[in-house]
């Protein structure tokens, strides 16, 4: 089913006479989102429309940008008469997001009337379920996904998902079409999670988990302070030597192979330089949108498993490859030719690691371009998304990075692009040896004397000296299963929490077990 109508406003008056309606009649449930674009939470952030539903299948659409720039502030302050009421019910999806924009222009929502929150809530009924919108449809109500066609045309007009608010200029039709359903959906989803909700979680739902995820979202207005005088120098560290090593590769490529201008980020080419030049076995295999499997696994496959997935050329493949080479050089009896072919393509896969784990920075977290690679849609990169925004490009005019930040449960998803939460860190292990070869052997008064070579680790752009609080790195999951074990005064809980335990070797092996002791 569609839902069956909506109107598009652009006067203050007539959206005024809508309000006046519904409170008149007591429709005082309001399903609400916005559409924005520009940098996040900051003063070029763009209200493209607001839209809101307080009835079944029908949406008010508020034009509240007709030019992309400037906001009707007149158009969008007539919500105060319903937002600000404390006798509203307010439900939507990640809503505590709009509402912050909203405050950010002078609204006063008071915190009380926040009724419920879907995306907060799916994990309350299976964790496993994806926490975006489309759930909500799916599993709450009986509307068709409206958000198909736009995204068909985003894809014609080759608009990012990040970006979809462009989408108003294109194919205004259906992009309110898209709003509209959105508003609905909104309304419908969460009055039927609502009736639904399990009544042994209901207490922990609103009583201690949708009040703290304001924190979460003061977290996102707040931002992150960056300090680019690090940041550029670790950028230029990372950007030479990547251009360094990238023309090492392709030197060596061409000499010892015969492939000219060869490109380290083209998994075609590496694929028919690894499986087809040098012919070394594929540790990992992987098909898009998966991660890589172990050769192991794949041998034990079915064929027309086998068919979907291809060798892979990832970090993780590369080492592995590596490894078995070394392994070979040592052990086993190699005629001259034999151990020089193995030599060869130890050093040309030794190059390739290098100019991926250096990559990694150079190309993607450090870029100024903002563009990860030149990966194709259906290439792998290590797992992650073609295209991805790095710190530079994320970095909104008051000089900080507003990411996203979604509260865990069960170990949910912690974090989104770009991921503050682990910058990418782990990798700086193999790092010092690739800019000071020989570096991980040395003494430490050696190695001293080759520290200011190094990159600093990425997190020191984050250690802003001139901020007014203090920055401290956790994990999420970790923090929130420390609030809920302080919350439910439950000590056996506690004390597994403070030990650093890992709570599978306790009693408490599901997150419901202790929700059934806490104290009323």
């Amino acid at each position: 089913m569609l839902f069956r109508s909506y109107v598009v406003i652009d006067n203050p008056e007539d959206n005024i006479k809508i309000l006046n309606k519904y409170l008149s009649k007591g429709n005082i449930t309001i399903g609400y989102d916005a559409e924005w674009f520009g940098s996040k939470f900051t003063d070029d952030e763009v209200m493209y429309e607001f839209q809101y539903s307080c009835q079944e299948n029908f949406a008010v659409v508020l034009n509240i940008s007709t030019d992309g720039i400037t906001e009707n502030r007149a158009l969008l302050d007539t919500m105060k008469l319903v937002l600000e009421r404390t006798d509203v019910r307010r439900v939507g999806w990640n809503i505590r997001a709009d509402d912050l924009r909203l405050r950010h222009r002078g609204f006063n929502i008071p915190d009380e009337t926040l009724a419920f929150d879907g995306m907060k809530a799916v994990a309350f009924f299976d964790s496993r379920l994806s926490k975006g919108l489309e759930t909500g449809i799916k599993q709450f109500t009986s509307y068709e996904p409206y958000y198909t066609e736009l995204n068909r045309k985003m894809k014609t007009h080759k608009i990012a998902k990040n970006e979809m608010a462009k989408m108003k200029f294109l194919e205004p039709e259906i992009y309110y079409n898209y709003c509209a359903g959105d508003a609905v959906s909104h309304r419908t989803a969460c009055l039927k999670m609502m009736e639904l909700f399990p009544e042994n979680l209901k207490k922990l739902y609103y009583d201690v988990y949708l009040p703290l995820t304001s924190y979460f979202t003061d977290m996102e207005i707040t931002g992150i302070g960056i300090d680019k005088e690090i940041l550029a120098d670790i950028t230029e560290k990372y950007s030479k030597k990547y251009e360094e090593l990238r023309l090492e590769l392709v030197s060596f490529i061409k000499e010892n192979y015969n492939i000219e201008d060869f490109n380290p980020n083209s998994s075609l080419q590496k694929k028919h330089l690894l499986f087809e030049v040098i012919k070394v076995t594929p540790a990992y295999y992987t098909k898009a949108g998966k991660s890589p499997r172990s050769r192991v696994w794949y041998v034990a496959q079915e064929r027309q498993v086998k068919n979907l997935y291809e060798p892979s050329t990832n970090g993780k493949s590369l080492a592995s490859i590596k490894f078995q080479l070394e392994e070979s050089l040592e052990k086993d009896m190699l005629d001259k030719n034999e151990r020089q072919n193995k030599l060869n393509a130890h050093k040309a896969i030794s190059l390739l690691l290098n100019v991926s784990r250096v990559g990694v920075f150079a190309t993607k977290f450090l870029s100024k371009k903002g563009v990860v690679s030149d990966l194709k849609e259906d290439e792998e990169d290590d797992g992650e998304e073609p295209l991805k925004q790095s710190y530079w490009s994320a970095i909104c005019n008051d000089g900080k990075i507003h990411a996203s930040f979604f509260e865990c449960l069960k170990n949910f998803r912690a974090s989104s692009s770009p991921n503050v939460q682990n910058p990418a860190s782990k990798v700086l292990a193999y790092i010092p040896d690739i800019f000071v070869p020989g570096y991980s052997k040395m003494p430490k008064e050696q190695q001293a004397e080759f520290n200011k070579s190094l990159p600093k680790n990425i997190r020191n752009i984050f250690y802003t000296g001139n901020s007014d609080y203090y920055w401290t790195e956790l994990d999420v999951a970790g923090a929130d299963l420390a609030i809920m074990a302080f919350l439910s005064k439950d000590q056996d809980f506690i004390k597994d929490i403070r030990a650093g335990k890992d709570r599978k070797s306790t009693r408490l092996n599901s997150s419901h077990e202790w929700i059934s002791r806490m104290p009323s």
